[in-house]
């Protein structure tokens, strides 16, 4: 998500967006803590992470406690096909989005895998072009199943 963080800011100018390079899902942890007690945790939540490697239930149980009933996680699946956790991330996110109702997936993978394009040469980061694609795809569904 980082790559695609200001097209991401152009569509969704009020959005607070925290994203690094090569983050992994542990960090996630904290900074629902720390935004949650600023007061600044929003009603939508972004997640996009996975790609720099898997997590369990356990992991994904927990960002969800951590969020609440009342908060929508969307959480973009992942396309990395140079690396074996690709599938095990996106059926967890699946049998997640199954066990809690305020899961929605934004499903990159299957958006993207037959634009082989839209990737720089790792096949896992979208270039330029991709980056549009990805942030309209996850700015639309969000706005889909977002109250306003």
């Amino acid at each position: 998500m980082a790559g695609s963080s200001n097209d991401l800011k152009q569509l969704m100018p009020k959005a607070l967006i925290d994203a690094a390079v090569s983050r992994q899902l542990n960090v996630a942890f904290g900074l629902l803590d720390s935004y949650q007690s600023q007061g600044v945790l929003a009603d939508n939540i972004l997640i996009g992470l996975g790609t720099n490697g898997p997590f369990s239930m356990e992991d994904l149980d927990r960002i969800m406690h951590q969020a609440g009933p009342k908060r929508k996680v969307f959480w973009i699946n992942v396309h990395v096909p140079t690396r074996d956790w690709q599938n095990s991330v996106n059926n967890l996110l699946k049998q997640g989005a199954k066990r809690y109702h305020n899961l929605i997936i934004i499903d990159w993978y299957s958006y993207s895998k037959n634009h082989p394009d839209w990737f720089y040469g790792d096949h896992t980061h979208p270039n330029l072009e991709g980056s549009k694609y990805y942030s309209a795809l996850v700015t639309k569904t969000i706005v889909k199943h977002s109250k306003f």
